[in-house]
Formats: structure tokens, C-alpha cells, sequence
């Protein structure tokens, strides 16, 4: 990958991270909980 192509995708993982900070942190606790539930595999599969 070009230098110029990394330097870019880590300036917009990094907006992208601050625009979707203040979205995490809107989300209730529970909300969070479920989300971390649902994207681990269910231990009966």
C-alpha cells in the first residue's frame, strides 16, 4: 500500500471515530450490553 493510502485511511478512521464517539456514548449501558451479547456465538451452536 502507498504511504499516501495508509496516511489517509488513518485520517478518516479517526474522524470516523470522533463523529461516532458522542453516537457510543448516547447509548444506554444496557443497549451496549445486548450489542456485546449478540455479537459473541451463542455457547449451544
Amino acid at each position: 500500500m502507498s504511504p499516501e493510502i495508509c496516511v489517509f485511511s488513518r485520517e478518516h478512521s479517526r474522524s470516523a471515530q470522533s463523529l461516532l464517539a458522542p453516537l457510543a456514548r448516547s447509548v444506554s449501558p444496557e443497549h451496549r450490553a445486548h450489542a456485546a451479547i449478540d455479537r459473541q456465538p451463542l455457547a449451544g451452536d
